[in-house]
């Protein structure tokens, strides 16, 4: 019914234009319901015409017809298009208007078939006229009366110019004929008008029940809304008839859809969980039983397998004489709040696993000052009474702490602060009587409003991160090993001394130490005799300072001491002395005797002292100066030394732009056979052709080259340029020669990378490998290891040979000859100079030539600068020599006639080329 009226809603009243708007409504959908009515008025006009068709010109009847037929099928059409219109109860009063003209137009057009008729002579077609227009004004009776305005704009058109004609015409019969039909539409007036009446009627009637259904439709959507809402379904169930009803929210809560199924009080309780049925059914037939309410909580598993928690509550009532029995209820779905008291469970459960792992002993009050939760952790670090906490007693549990704490006033007032400031959240420290250092930290708990609930505060021992914090503190003032202060402390003393000497001015001085040759006793004896000796250094160091004096070590077997009021330089150098003396006295450290010594840098000032770090550059230098100049003594910074320094810096960047700028260039020193002269070899020697002091030998700059990391380049540049070179020379047609490389022992640290560059070297230069040999001092074979034994191995494997150059000068040097393999030893030239006159020079070099003898290597002296020296060692078995005696160290431009004559020999007191090539002389 609601779908006839859809503007009718649950709060429209009978008398509203809401419900007057849906009786025009109605009668317009009524008014285009009539089309048959139309269409049947179309079959009339059409025999009417047929009648009539012997009075007038066929033409005018046509026309006639034709004009009926154009209206009728507007009207039809206007009924098909109302009846697809979207908007048409929007639309109804245009729709209504548009009907009334259609209604209008029909009815003029029989107005004025009639007058037409009854103009003709014939009285047949008079009473004919007459007969049809009452017919079609009754026929429209059945459609139009619904809405009055058109049944008389139907009516009046087509029976009015009827009457008018036939009571105008002199003929009585013609009068009463006219009077009658006056009469009859009258008639047909009347009976539409109460037709319409009941018409309207009926529709009225059934606005009413329609606003009556959707009255009771609104009541019945909204309880299923609010169970819906509430999730609360009601349900009866009669147990005489076994018949059992329910809202939509029960079915939807039993997973049943009332569509398709009609649930059965055995279906409602097939849905209970087995755990829960006995329980469900025992309570039931109790209440049952006793005709009494009754109510459970249990579990309900649907088809899908969902498991719900539900609430029923119902009653049981009995009928008369209690021959019946039925019972009402509810039952709710509280899976969600079950399931919130589970989480809410589950959070309780692990804030309180929380409040038991954590390293913190916690207390919460609440705005009250009653102890809510607590921590067995707390309890244990206050010892507190537990019958105070189980109360919640916050005034006895605050007494029992402020017992044990060091300063109990300042604990109490710190307390009563954060409570008089609810918001105010804080972190400070406390010190128990035991020692203990506990961090507490506090903060308020607010509500959304803003309102305090309460506070939590939290305590943590924090001593063991003090003692720890202290002991870093230690660490990072203090040297681990010795137990001296480090370079950070030294600094500060020093800022200290600077301070105090612009003040009082007084004088004060910066000591810097350094061991002498402490690394051969890491090697000989091990670190951690190593390690004990720098103990015991620190030891006399400290006994031979004051008390107030700074002894630093700041890493390795470099120390430092800070010495304030020393009034003059003297002082200082007396101070070196005696701990110079003290230093070089031998310790016995694990069954050695170890004689060590030191040198000393110092740097004195007084009020117009720079900065710390200056201080400490300027005693460094001066310890340089001192290891410089023959170890085991000391020197005080001079300006002098700061400008050898700062030249020393200087020659760095220098050296960065002789790389860039092509200044290094190479001389090659000739290595002849002793006997013949026969040119074997060439040392490759690096010169350095400096813009402004000239050309530089490699002592001048080859440690300034070390000291900056410069050496590897330099190295590599001499590499490839001396591998080019010979072989150049091969593409000359000059026969294969020896070419020696020396290389830094810094070289070996990378000693992969170095094995890498060779073999690229040899390789992009097409440089033979046996051409090329290696020169290493001792000091390089004291600091290889066991991987740069195999990189030699790996060398010599390849063809390239390995000259250990000067020889006799190092540390150890036997016993690196047993341990690295090599193909030939270079005597030192500062043994060579000493002979004959030295006598410990020639033991020296017999030794070496008769050792490389029984090893099976090859010897050549270097330095031979005259006959005397080459008569000896060709005497002793030395097969090779290098020397001013033969040639110095010449340009490639020089070199090559003696290359050409394949070698050297002295003519008149001077060397010459012999006129033989190279070629004869076997390499």
């Amino acid at each position: 019914m609601t779908d006839a009226f859809p503007q009718i809603t649950p709060d429209v009243r009978t008398d509203t234009p809401e419900s007057n708007e849906a009786l025009f409504v109605e009668q317009v959908r009524l008014l285009y319901e009539s089309r048959s009515v139309i269409a049947i008025s179309l079959i009339i006009a059409g025999l009417s015409a047929a009648a009539v068709r012997r009075l007038f010109p066929v033409w005018v009847v046509a026309t006639w017809l034709a004009v009926y037929t154009l209206v009728v099928l507007a009207r039809l059409s206007l009924c098909y298009y109302q009846g697809q219109a979207v908007d048409r109860d929007a639309t109804a009063h245009q729709w209504c208007w548009r009907f009334v003209a259609g209604a209008g137009g029909a009815g003029l057009l029989w107005g004025s078939f009639g007058c037409v008729v009854l103009l003709s002579p014939d009285p047949v077609y008079h009473v004919f006229a007459v007969f049809v227009l009452g017919g079609v004004i009754a026929g429209s009776m059945i459609g139009n009366t619904t809405f009055l305005p058109a049944f008389y704009a139907y009516m009046v058109p087509a029976g009015l110019p009827a009457i008018l004609i036939m009571v105008t015409r002199p003929e009585f019969v013609r009068i009463e004929m006219g009077v009658m039909l006056a009469l009859f539409i009258t008639v047909l007036a009347v009976v539409g008008h109460n037709l319409n009446r009941s018409v309207l009627a009926e529709i009225r009637l059934q606005i009413k029940q329609a606003i009556i259904l959707a009255r009771l439709s609104k009541s019945e959507t909204l309880m299923e809304e609010a169970q819906a809402i509430a999730h609360v379904g009601h349900w009866e169930f009669d147990e005489t008839t076994n018949s059992f009803t329910a809202s939509k929210e029960a079915y939807r809560i039993y997973g049943f859809d009332p569509a398709t199924i009609r649930a059965t009080w055995d279906m409602v309780i097939a849905r209970v969980h087995t755990d829960d049925r006995a329980m469900v059914d025992k309570d039931f037939k109790q209440a049952l039983a006793d005709r009494t309410a009754f109510g459970t909580e249990h579990r309900i598993v649907l088809d899908d397998a969902t498991v719900k928690f539900v609430q029923v509550a119902g009653r049981v009532f009995s009928g008369a004489q209690r021959k019946t029995v039925y019972s009402l209820g509810t039952v709710q779905d509280i899976t969600s709040r079950k399931n919130f008291e589970i989480k809410l469970q589950f959070a309780n459960s692990l804030q309180s696993a929380e409040l038991e792992a954590s390293p913190d002993g916690i207390m919460v009050i609440d705005a009250d000052d009653h102890i809510i939760s607590y921590n067995r952790r707390f309890a244990t670090m206050w010892e507190v009474p537990l019958p105070g906490l189980e109360t919640g007693d916050h005034a006895r549990v605050l007494a029992a702490t402020m017992a044990v704490m060091k300063d109990p006033g300042q604990f109490r007032a710190r307390v009563q602060h954060f409570y008089a400031h609810p918001v105010e959240a804080g972190q400070d420290e406390l010190e128990t009587l035991s020692g203990q250092s506990i961090e507490r930290y506090t903060a308020g708990l607010l509500s959304e409003t803003g309102d305090s609930l309460g506070r939590v505060w939290f305590f943590r021992d924090i001593s063991a991160r003090r003692k720890a914090e202290a002991l870093l503190l230690h660490t990072v003032r203090f040297d681990a090993l010795t137990g001296l202060v480090n370079r950070a402390v030294t600094v500060e003393a020093l800022q200290h001394a600077i301070v105090a000497s612009k003040r009082r001015g007084n004088t004060f001085a910066v000591f810097y130490i350094d061991l002498d040759n402490f690394k051969d006793v890491n090697d000989t004896l091990g670190h951690p005799v190593g390690d004990a000796l720098l103990c015991a250094v620190a030891g006399r160091l400290r006994s031979n300072t004051r008390d107030f004096d700074t002894v630093a070590r700041f890493g390795g077997d470099e120390f430092a001491i800070v010495v304030e009021d020393v009034h003059e330089p003297a002082d200082a150098g007396v101070l070196a002395e005696k701990l110079l003396h003290e230093l070089n006295e031998p310790y016995l450290i694990e069954g050695n005797t170890i004689r060590i010594g030191a040198s000393v840098g110092i740097d004195f000032h007084g009020p117009d002292a720079p900065d710390a770090e200056s201080l400490l550059s300027h005693a460094d230098i001066a310890l340089y100066r001192a290891k410089s100049e023959g170890r085991g003594n000391y020197r005080f910074f001079t300006s002098a030394m700061d400008a050898d320094v700062r030249a020393r810096v200087a020659m760095g960047a220098e050296l960065r732009k002789a790389l860039d700028g092509g200044q290094f260039f190479l001389l090659y020193q000739p290595q002849v056979t002793i006997d013949t002269g026969h040119i074997v070899g060439v040392e490759a020697l690096v010169r350095w052709r400096h813009p402004e002091r000239g050309v530089l030998g490699p002592q001048l700059f080859i440690p300034q080259a070390e000291r900056f990391g410069l050496i590897r380049e330099i190295d590599h540049w001499v590499l490839w340029t001396a591998c080019r070179q010979a072989k150049a020379w091969l593409l000359a047609g000059i026969p294969a020669l020896r070419m020696s490389v020396n290389l830094s022992a810094l070289e070996f640290k990378p000693y992969s990378a170095l094995e890498l560059d060779i073999i690229a070297a040899l390789a992009e230069t097409g440089l033979p490998p046996g051409q090329l040999e290696l020169e290493l001092t001792e000091t390089v074979l004291m600091e290889a290891s066991r991987e740069h034994n195999d990189f030699f191995q790996r060398l010599r494997h390849r063809g390239i040979t390995i000259a250990i150059d000067d020889f006799g000068t190092g540390y150890s040097s036997l016993a690196y000859l047993s341990q690295f393999p090599s193909d030939r030893i270079k005597i030192a030239q500062e043994f060579v100079r000493g002979l004959p006159s030295m006598s410990e020079s020639v033991a020296i070099v017999k030794a070496t030539i008769g050792l490389a003898r029984d090893l099976g290597m090859m010897v050549i002296a270097e330095g031979v600068e005259n006959r005397e020296q080459l008569d000896l060692l060709k005497s002793w078995g030395c097969g090779e020599i290098q020397g001013f005696y033969f040639s110095k160290p010449m340009a490639c431009a020089e070199l090559l006639p003696l290359l050409s004559g394949g070698g050297i020999i002295r003519v008149d007191g001077e060397a010459t080329h012999r006129t033989a090539r190279v070629s004869e002389v076997p390499a």
